[in-house]
């Protein structure tokens, strides 16, 4: 996991490195990286290629808030968490989709309790599968928009635009993403919640522009478990 610290006080950046890395002892994990940013240019340029940002919103010239909102228009899966001394900026948080709102001087208990939901999605989307006929490297569960049956194997789309045929029955992706934000909205289609836009009454429609069909049969099971997965996803 790489991380991003933005933030300008000496003391505030020692203590939440401090956590981390009693954090990381406890549970026996490794942080492949610690970044110190105090400048949004600095945030701008790493944080395609971080995993997690703690964000200041009170910084000397600038609003750590005004930073997320840049952030959330790069497309980037980092998430955030707000840093303050002061609660009124709670509400601004939501507003760039910060995962939490951590309250200085941040809590050893509360901050660990954190931490532990964060990793567990790390590793969720850490898991995956090889296909070289699709991409070299390895395919993140994350990284499908769709899987539609082909005959007796399946046709995989990628958010890259990458797509390919694998041996895999529909019935067996179903088995194996069954951990995974994924449903079947059809006979032959199965989906995954985070590429969806809106939901229609015979189409579903991607974030890139493809639909997928959602049948009368499997839409009522469907649009809940949809909804209880946008509940989970505010609740974090």
């Amino acid at each position: 996991m790489k991380i991003l610290i933005c933030d300008n006080n000496p003391d505030d950046i020692h203590h939440l490195s401090h956590l981390l890395n009693e954090y990381c002892a406890f549970r026996q994990l490794a942080i492949q990286e610690i970044k110190i940013c105090h400048h949004s240019n600095e945030v701008y340029r790493s944080i395609q290629d971080c995993d997690l940002l703690f964000l200041d919103v009170e910084l000397d010239h600038e609003n750590g808030i005004d930073i997320g909102m840049q952030i959330k228009t790069m497309n980037c899966r980092s998430k955030i968490i707000i840093t303050s001394a002061f609660q009124d900026y709670l509400i601004a948080g939501y507003k760039i989709n910060a995962r939490r709102y951590l309250l200085k001087p941040i809590e050893k208990i509360e901050f660990f309790i954190e931490m532990d939901s964060i990793m567990n999605d790390y590793f969720k989307n850490q898991q995956g599968f090889y296909e070289r006929t699709i991409q070299p490297g390895k395919i993140f569960y994350h990284q499908i928009l769709f899987i539609e049956a082909y005959n007796r194997k399946t046709q995989i789309t990628l958010e890259n635009g990458k797509s390919g045929i694998v041996k895999h029955s529909l019935s067996e992706w179903i088995e194996i993403l069954k951990e995974q934000p994924f449903d079947q909205s059809h006979k032959s289609v199965v989906v995954n919640f985070k590429a969806i836009q809106t939901i229609g009454k015979q189409d579903i429609y991607l974030h890139n522009g493809q639909t997928v069909p959602v049948s009368r049969h499997y839409r009522k099971s469907f649009l809940q478990n949809y909804i209880n997965y946008l509940q989970c996803e505010d609740y974090e």
